[in-house]
C-alpha cells in the first residue's frame, strides 16, 4: 500500500480521485492548495504526490508606513513563512529563499515588497529589522490568510518612531546639578525600561552624570514611572514617584 497526497482545489475532482485511489488499496491524504500540501508533507513522507498544476496563484504586497504621518518607509526587513514554517522566496517559491538575499525581503524606495504567485493559504510575516530613522518594530509578526479568489492581497504594516526621556536632578535651592542620584524607570505595567534597544542599566537603575542628567533614548512611546532610589551624598531622596508620558519621535 502506498501513501498518496492529492493536491487539488476542485472538491469534486478531489473526491473522485480520493475514492478511486482508496478503492485501489492506497492510503490517501488531501490538500486544497500548496500551503496545506507543504504542511502535510512536513509531517510525513509520501510515496506519490498528485498535484494540480493549475492551482490559483495570488500576488501579495507588503506596504511599510509611518504610524503617524503615513509616510512610506524603505529599508524594513522581513522573513515570510507559511503557517507550517516553510520560508517563502521571491516569486512565491515555497521552502526556498535562494532568490532573496538570505531569505530576507526588504521594502523598496516606495516602502513596498511585492511577491508574486503565492498559493492560497496562511502566512506569517515576521519583521526582523525596522526602517532606519529611529523606528521601533510595533508588530513583530503579522498573520495573513490568502483566499482562493485570485485578487491581489495588500498588507500595511506600520512603525512608530522611538521617543526619549531626560531625567534631571538639581539642588532645590541653588539649582546646581547633582551627580550620583539613582533612579528606577519602569513602564506603566511594572517592567524594567530598556535603553538603546535592549541595553538595560544595572538592576534597572540609572545614575545621574556630572550634569545631573540621565538620558534615555530609543524608548517605546508610552507611560513610564520614575522613582528615586538613592539620593546624592548629603541629600535626601524624593519619595514621590513621577509618571511621565513619552511620545513618538
Amino acid at each position: 500500500m502506498s501513501k498518496i497526497l492529492i493536491v487539488e482545489d476542485d472538491l469534486s475532482i478531489q473526491a473522485l480521485l480520493h475514492d478511486f485511489i482508496e478503492e485501489a488499496g492506497h492510503s490517501v491524504e488531501l490538500a486544497a492548495d500548496g500551503v496545506e500540501a507543504l504542511a502535510k508533507y512536513s509531517e510525513q513522507p509520501f510515496d506519490l504526490i498528485l498535484l494540480d498544476i493549475m492551482l490559483p496563484k495570488i500576488d501579495g504586497y507588503i506596504q511599510k508606513r509611518d504610524s503617524q504621518t503615513d509616510e512610506v518607509l524603505p529599508g524594513a526587513e522581513f522573513r515570510i513563512t507559511t503557517a507550517a514554517g516553510c520560508e517563502v522566496g521571491l516569486d512565491g517559491v515555497i521552502g526556498s529563499s535562494t532568490l532573496t538575499q538570505n531569505g530576507i525581503f526588504v521594502t523598496d524606495a516606495q516602502g513596498e515588497i511585492r511577491i508574486t504567485n503565492l498559493a492560497p493559504g496562511a502566512y506569517v510575516i515576521n519583521e526582523i529589522k525596522a526602517p532606519d530613522g529611529g523606528y521601533v518594530i510595533d508588530t513583530p509578526s503579522t498573520n495573513v490568510v490568502i483566499g482562493q479568489g485570485g485578487d491581489t492581497q495588500t498588507v500595511v504594516i506600520k512603525n512608530t518612531r522611538k521617543g526619549g526621556l531626560i531625567i534631571e536632578k538639581y539642588d532645590s535651592v541653588t539649582r546646581q546639578p547633582l551627580a550620583g542620584a539613582q533612579f528606577k524607570v519602569m513602564t506603566a505595567n511594572g517592567e524594567l525600561t530598556p535603553d538603546n534597544e535592549g541595553m538595560t542599566s544595572s538592576n534597572g537603575l540609572y545614575t545621574t552624570d556630572q550634569n545631573g542628567q540621565i538620558v534615555l533614548s530609543k524608548l517605546l512611546p508610552g507611560t513610564y514611572v520614575v522613582s528615586e532610589e538613592k539620593a546624592p551624598d548629603n541629600y535626601r531622596k524624593d519619595p514621590t514617584p513621577q509618571t511621565v508620558v513619552v511620545n513618538a519621535g
